[in-house]
């Protein structure tokens, strides 16, 4: 083999070991679909949490204006999801037999318990001069 030969040998060697270095860097997603947390970690599935919120309207001989709110915490999974350890923010005093205080700005939705998919997690209505107040889900396993 020549020189010419040997040096053109490298430089395709060189690339196509590149080539592979790089083989799939460049994709929308470092996995398949099918890429799984280890089994021992769950899932943050916050997002199969529904939290709806309703004006009722206002309190009947109410002079202070203030409006009733009926709230629904449910587990929307279409891919029926059992949900557990859903916290939501903490932002209406909450209820002691639906919610228990885990930290400052956090409360745990029916002491962790599993719900099922499509089950209501926990309905209540509340009174308020402000208006609605902010409810989020934080976090939610499966």
């Amino acid at each position: 083999m020549g020189r010419f030969q040997s040096a053109a040998a490298a430089v395709v060697v060189s690339l196509l070991l590149l080539f592979l270095a790089t083989d799939g860097m460049y994709t929308t997603s470092p996995c398949s679909s099918s890429c799984r947390p280890p089994p021992d970690l769950p899932y943050n599935c916050k997002y199969d949490v529904d939290i709806s919120q309703e004006d009722e309207g206002p309190v009947p001989d109410d002079p202070f204006g203030r409006r009733t709110f009926s709230v629904e915490i449910m587990n929307t999974s279409v891919s029926g999801k059992v949900l557990s350890n859903v916290t939501v923010s903490r932002a209406v005093d909450p209820r002691p037999n639906d919610f228990r205080h885990i930290s400052e700005s956090e409360c745990l939705v029916n002491d962790g318990d599993p719900m099922t998919s499509a089950q209501t997690m926990v309905m209540f209505k509340y009174q308020s001069e402000a208006g609605q107040y902010p409810l989020a889900v934080t976090s939610a396993s499966c």
